[in-house]
């Protein structure tokens, strides 16, 4: 039995306007005037690189301190959002995305919520934005694998940081 809903609340997913001439193109990533409806203000970005194959996730912080922007510059992936407030309808619950930089694909994730990708093409290349500084004693994940959570991944033939393997079960975790 999946778990997968069709999007969680507060999850807002668009492709960026991209500007074009005959120079190239341009497009805004993030601007204060796409709040996300939670005075969304980042203070620190991020970049994460991936080869092919790559599993990443599923993680959150512990105290469910940030909001998260995620855009796809480069490649292709299969991104996961998990709902963690408890006080949700989709507690436990995860929507599925096909993101790519063709579009500039992106994603904003809210506060409570558990992020993964799947890194499809060679390279892929992924701008966080985040709203809290990042800090690696507040970082916990679910694990990729949960049956309770059984998100519906192409493969399990992934690779993966021992960290991430190793994670506990949203139940371990919420118990």
């Amino acid at each position: 039995m999946t778990n997968q809903v069709d999007m969680i609340k507060g999850v807002q997913i668009s492709n960026l306007k991209i500007f074009k001439d005959n120079r190239g193109a341009l497009s805004e990533i993030q601007t204060k005037r796409q709040g996300f409806n939670c005075n969304f203000e980042p203070v620190q970005q991020m970049l994460s690189i991936s080869k092919k194959g790559v599993l990443r996730g599923m993680h959150f912080h512990k105290k469910f301190l940030q909001n998260q922007l995620v855009t796809v510059i480069e490649g292709e992936i299969i991104d996961v959002i998990l709902d963690l407030r408890a006080s949700s309808e989709s507690f436990g619950k995860y929507c599925m995305f096909n993101l790519n930089s063709d579009n500039l694909g992106q994603v904003f994730m809210p506060k409570g919520t558990a992020h993964g990708f799947f890194a499809i093409s060679e390279k892929v290349k992924l701008i966080y934005h985040v709203d809290q500084l990042y800090d690696p004693d507040m970082e916990m994940g679910i694990n990729c694998f949960d049956k309770s959570v059984d998100i519906n991944w192409p493969t399990i033939d992934v690779e993966m940081s021992d960290r991430d393997r190793n994670f506990p079960s949203l139940e371990e975790i919420f118990s």
